[in-house]
């Protein structure tokens, strides 16, 4: 129904933000690496 919906929604954007989260700090230390 629409909880399982905005649950599966809920769970699918954490995943994004960390996804992005993950790839700034990585990019953002490679940068100051280099």
């Amino acid at each position: 129904g629409v909880r399982g919906l905005a649950q599966l929604t809920h769970s699918f954007d954490r995943r994004v933000i960390d996804g992005v989260t993950n790839g700034l700090a990585l990019q953002v230390f490679s940068r100051r690496r280099y």
